[in-house]
């Protein structure tokens, strides 16, 4: 098969004519060089700043963890920046020159064209493992941040939304649908910084957290939509730990005690069980200088209102000294 060099930041590798495997660099680099790269004589050409948009065409990259394990992520067909720009973490997974072998996570992706009714439209394939899936770039995009998320080896990644109230770090542990990305986009609306959707990375020698920083994917009847609205902070300590859940009647938040802030760190820690005690020195580091709340929830925006107002008060009490104790457990005092 005919080859074509092409460079990706600072070094060459070989390209099969149809077939991209890019490394090492920078999604940016990678970009590049699908602009550069004729895909194909007869059927498929890029040129920069067009897309690639021939099903037959195929990028190929492949990642290494922290943990030094390998990912493969191909896509087929569509707008492979696009596509890569959607399921590329934000970190932990560096693009490395060299074969996939051994791979621990395999993620195809193929956008095929397809007719539906009088017209065209997109369907999305998705192979994991050489085992086709439903959800497509959506699925994928999870897929491999958990896959990734769980293998770094400093930060602990705990499944949360983050956001800045005023300068205090609030974090809302949870899993999927749960209700993180609807609050973080309710946050937004009223003027707060949302710093991820998906994991408070929390470094388990202070507690100090930052953010898994991408686009907040928010469900709609018509699928799932990213929002540009994530923005990366420095490492902080965290405020407010709110284990709550929605519920649409009845809503009720309390203060929860520094053990049950720990527990519902740990239940959504996704490494937990790879690093169990750094996981665990996170959770009680977090818990030293966070105040906790659980309980049910009401919808979004009330509920961030009720957080504001309740970190408001805190704060100011903490500054005159009459919140020293926490309170234990079953002694919650409803907020």
């Amino acid at each position: 098969m005919e080859a074509r060099e092409v460079g990706v930041s600072t070094t060459s590798v070989m390209i099969p004519q149809d077939c991209f495997i890019l490394a090492p660099g920078s999604v940016a680099s990678v970009q590049g060089a699908i602009n550069e790269v004729a895909v194909s004589k007869t059927r498929a050409r890029s040129i920069r700043g067009s897309r690639i948009t021939m099903s037959s065409s195929k990028l190929t990259i492949v990642g290494l963890c922290e943990d030094q394990s390998k990912v493969r992520i191909t896509v087929r067909g569509g707008d492979h920046q696009k596509t890569l720009r959607e399921v590329l973490p934000p970190l932990g997974l560096d693009l490395i020159d060299g074969t996939a072998d051994g791979a621990e996570l395999d993620i195809e992706v193929d956008l095929g064209i397809n007719s539906v009714g009088a017209g065209q439209g997109l369907v999305q394939h998705l192979f994991i493992d050489g085992v086709e899936e439903h959800g497509g770039i959506v699925r994928a995009r999870s897929v491999i941040g958990h896959h990734v998320a769980s293998r770094l080896q400093t930060l602990i990644p705990v499944h949360a939304a983050v956001i800045e109230f005023g300068g205090h770090l609030v974090v809302l542990p949870g899993n999927s649908r749960s209700g993180k990305s609807s609050f973080c986009v309710a946050a937004h609306a009223l003027g707060h910084t949302v710093v991820s959707d998906e994991y408070a990375l929390v470094d388990p020698s202070n507690g100090l957290t930052s953010g898994w920083t991408r686009p907040v994917h928010v469900r709609g009847s018509g699928g799932t939509t990213g929002v540009d609205i994530a923005r990366s902070i420095s490492p902080r300590e965290i405020s407010l730990v709110a284990a709550v859940h929605y519920a649409e009647s009845d809503p009720r938040m309390e203060r929860i005690s520094s053990g049950e802030v720990v527990t519902a760190l740990l239940a959504n820690t996704v490494c937990a069980r790879l690093r169990p005690e750094d996981s665990f020195s996170a959770a009680v580091a977090v818990a030293k200088g966070a105040t906790g709340i659980g309980g049910v929830r009401p919808d979004a925006p009330a509920a961030v209102e009720v957080m504001g107002r309740f970190l408001t008060q805190h704060i100011l009490t903490r500054a005159e000294g009459s919140d020293t104790e926490r309170p234990g457990p079953g002694s919650g005092s409803e907020i």
